[in-house]
């Protein structure tokens, strides 16, 4: 993959993950708060992890 690619790809699943963790739809129980919570933090990582191998590319 191109570099410019991986750190494009790695931004939008950081906004995503951001979103996420941010603005989930609808009020649910703490239970699901927390797992969502813990869901848009993964995607965080997952985005930083392809801007980190876009940048060491």
């Amino acid at each position: 993959m191109d570099k410019y690619l991986k750190l494009i790809i790695g931004l939008l699943v950081i906004l995503a993950g951001a979103y996420t963790y941010v603005a989930w739809p609808g009020n649910l129980v703490a239970l699901w708060t927390i797992v969502k919570g813990s869901f848009g933090l993964g995607v965080i990582l997952i985005g930083l992890i392809f801007v980190l191998l876009g940048l060491t590319e």
